[in-house]
């Protein structure tokens, strides 16, 4: 976990490692979980930081590919985007949208 002033990033191997979350399907690359059941806050030193943003990886079509990584941002509504380099727009995702999260991003 890196803090940030007001910002704190969490980097995970495993989404089993994150109470709470119940994986849907283990891959070699990780474990997929929907958006939904990522913990909405985190709590420290009596400060709440609320997710916005899922940064994650989506493994590669073939044996050959290296795989790719999508943003997927939380606005304010609890809505929730894809940016995706690969796309040429951003696309809306519904919390039961299944990830393989690599990196959590909370602020104040």
């Amino acid at each position: 976990m890196k803090f940030c002033e007001g910002h704190i990033l969490v980097e995970f191997m495993c989404a089993e490692s994150i109470e709470g979350m119940e994986s849907t399907d283990n891959t070699e690359k990780g474990t997929k979980v929907s958006l939904g059941e990522i913990p909405d806050t985190l709590e420290l030193k009596n400060i709440v930081y609320h997710l916005r943003s899922v940064i994650a990886f989506v493994t590669p079509a073939s044996c050959t590919g290296i795989g790719h990584y999508i943003a997927y941002c939380r606005r304010f509504d609890g809505q929730w985007e894809a940016y995706n380099d690969l796309c040429a727009k951003v696309v809306s995702k519904k919390p039961a949208h299944c990830v393989i999260p690599h990196v959590l991003i909370f602020t104040i």
